[in-house]
Parts: C-alpha cells; structure tokens; sequence
C-alpha cells in the first residue's frame, strides 16, 4: 500500500500541535500515513510520550531532533529523511499551527492525478479572521500555475526531492521566506507548481498576535527578503534589477492605494502601509542590513 509521509516542523513550543496530529490521522483516505515531526529544540521526548497514543499500524509518528537552529535547518532536516526513505509516494508540508481538512488529501491526488503537477500547493485559512490576516492571506485561481509555495499546505511526489541538490537557504534564518526562495528556485528548474484552493489548511493564531504591530513586522521581512530571493533565484544582474523594479512597484501601489482610501478607508490605508513597508524593507536588504532575530 502507498505512503504519503508528513513533515512537521516546530520549534517544541507550540501549544497547537496535538491538533495538527488529530487532523492528520482524520483525514479521509485508505493510504498508509507516516507523520515525521521535527524538532528545534530539547523537548522532543516529553512532547514523544503526550502523541504516542495517536499511533496506529496505519498511522505511524516518528520524532526527530534538529540541533542547528533556525527554521531552514529544520526544513533542510525534512529533506534529508525525505532523501534516506525508500517506501514514501507523496509527501505533505505543514506548519505546526494549522489543521487539515478531512477531505484534503483526496483533493491534492485529485489535482495531482488531473494536472500532473510536480508541486501542489493551497490555502491556509485563519481562524480567527481580522483585516490584517484577511490582507496578507494569499488568494489565487484554482488550478492556475504560480511560481512558489509555502511549506504550509504543499503536496509532491517525493521523487522531486532525490532528483534535485537544493536547500532551504539559511541567509533567511531571521528574515524569513525560505520556503518562497526554495519553491522558486524548483520553479525555475522546470518544476511545475499548481494551487489547489478546495485543500484547505487552517491556521490558529493568537488574536493578540495578529495586530498592526505583527502586519508591519511581517510586511518589513517580506521587503528585506526580495534581494536575496531574486538574486539567488534569477542570479545576481536580473535579480537586482527585478529588485529596483520591485522597489518602484511598491511605492506606486502603495501611493495607488492612498489615493482610492476614500472607499474602504481602513482596508486601503492599511493596502497602502503594507507596500510602503515593504518598499522601505527592501531599501534595507539592498543596503545589506540583516535582522538579528525573527520579528
């Protein structure tokens, strides 16, 4: 019988991940599933012991540890027990805070049988809805072709893995964005990536977490970023100049923005900060400064 195998990466903290095992294990399928949750801290064995009455024979859970720190160490981590497992079919991403629904994985074989996609990705809903996340939630067409994913809500055939030498990049430790950097650079390998809007993953955060505080930290990131993901992704001549014209783009849309504030004024106030932070954050990465911490 076929496996699909989960990789799940957490920092041991979060409070939400029982849920994303329960969701997992609910899911409507007859295939065999091999969840792999990869630790980034010491805390693996109290959190072994509080999941293992989860495991079935068709439901299996296998706990690792990854001692280099930072969330592309940990990704890099699923890489390389993607690469050493023999018996895998599909592989499936997800973050530690989210929870699939039921009937997710029949949509991705869907799409998956239907496309031939080599990387099918989809939505990650918040539950607790506010302007800020209904802003920064990504919206595309069924089925359409996109250029990058997310680690979390992706779906693949665990053959692309073995075929390629291509890590998470640790230059975006604390900015962030390795996973877009990662996805890009398969799309620009001739990987097709296809979304999938009815494989629906659900994110809980903390309300408080979600405020203009937390839109403009996360906006600022996505700016220093742009650099070194076109760069490493285009190379350094194209990828600097999509860098300037990305630079350019945001001040005018976010002046586009200010302009039409009369109608909606809170959602296209906050349309016209998110650019403007982001063109102020890609001045900064192209000045060469770095975050010291994830914000």
């Amino acid at each position: 019988m076929r496996i699909v195998s989960f990789f799940i990466c957490t920092r041991g903290k979060s409070t939400f991940l029982l849920k994303t095992l329960k969701s997992i294990k609910k899911l409507k399928t007859d295939y065999l599933i091999d969840v792999n949750v990869i630790f980034n801290s010491n805390l693996k064995l109290s959190f072994e012991e509080s999941f293992k009455k989860l495991i079935t024979k068709k439901f299996k859970i296998n706990f690792v540890n990854e001692n280099k720190k930072g969330i592309p160490s940990v990704r890099n981590k699923s890489l390389e027990l993607i690469k050493k497992k023999k018996n895998i079919w599909c592989v499936g991403l997800i973050d530690d805070d989210c929870f699939i629904h039921r009937d997710w994985l029949n949509e991705m074989i869907k799409v998956y049988n239907i496309t031939k996609a080599d990387i099918i990705t989809g939505p990650q809903i918040p539950i607790n809805k506010n302007v800020y996340e209904d802003i920064l939630q990504r919206k595309e067409s069924h089925l359409s072709k996109i250029k990058w994913a997310a680690t979390n809500n992706v779906f693949f055939n665990s053959k692309i893995i073995k075929k390629i030498d291509i890590n998470f990049s640790n230059s975006l430790n604390e900015i962030g964005g390795s996973d877009q950097l990662f996805f890009l650079q398969l799309f620009k390998k001739g990987f097709k990536i296809i979304w999938n809007d009815k494989a629906k993953v659900f994110e809980k955060r903390n309300i408080s977490g979600s405020n203009l505080d937390w839109f403009i930290k996360r906006n600022l990131r996505f700016g220093i970023s742009t650099k070194i993901i076109y760069t490493k992704s285009y190379g350094l001549f194209t990828g600097l100049f999509m860098t300037f014209f990305k630079i350019f783009y945001e001040l005018l849309i976010s002046i586009f923005y200010l302009l039409i504030s009369f109608y909606k004024p809170k959602v296209n106030i906050l349309k016209s900060i998110m650019h403007l932070v982001r063109f102020c954050g890609i001045i900064i990465g192209l000045l060469g400064f770095r975050l010291n911490k994830y914000i």
